[in-house]
């Protein structure tokens, strides 16, 4: 597998790297643009020196087979992946909109807004729910606001589980014992 470091302005499979938004412990966040996609995108690429702990791989592997299935305006929409064999990644739509995280540092908020708040995310958890995933790494910096005010879920990579009769195409083909304990336990 190609080890290559990302930077501004490479190009990978046509998507050219304008900016890193984001590195958390296990990928980073691009922005990404081609010209044949109209709206905003960004490309999460895993770290790929996780220095023997194969979990973390298999956990973007199966985050890539979700997200390509997930519909609806609570996750992001879904784009591309990279091949594993030459560069993983997701491509998804850029949800602009502020994190629940950001919301909550900025201001006190009264109770009419935290009922509006939570409403919204019961929702798009309530929409992933319908479509046999559950998000285990639910807190407040993995919950979006788009502009028009829908939550959505931020994917996060060996979080996600499928269940039910969606889940198994998933576990049947990248399943691991600690991935298979948690959905166990989530469910």
């Amino acid at each position: 597998m190609a080890k290559a470091q990302l930077e501004a302005g490479m190009v990978l499979d046509g998507f050219r790297l304008e900016e890193r938004l984001h590195r958390g412990g296990m990928a980073a966040i691009w922005r990404v643009s081609r010209s044949d996609i109209d709206f905003p995108i960004v490309l999460k690429a895993p770290f790929l020196d996780f220095e023997g702990d194969l979990s973390l791989l298999v956990g973007f592997e199966v985050e890539q087979m979700i997200m390509a299935e997930l519909k609806g305006p609570h996750v992001p929409r879904f784009v591309a992946n990279g091949a594993f064999a030459i560069h993983p990644y997701i491509v998804m739509e850029y949800v602009g909109g502020p994190t629940l995280l950001k919301r909550i540092n900025e201001q006190r908020l009264a109770i009419d807004p935290v009922v509006s708040i939570a409403i919204r995310i019961a929702e798009a958890l309530g929409d992933l729910h319908q479509q046999h995933v559950l998000h285990l790494d639910l807190k407040p910096a993995n919950v979006l606001f788009r502009p028009g005010g829908e939550a959505s879920a931020r994917p996060a990579a060996s979080r996600t589980c499928a269940t039910g009769s969606g889940a198994s195409r998933y576990r049947q083909r990248r399943s691991t014992p600690r991935s298979r304990r948690r959905c166990r336990r989530s469910s």
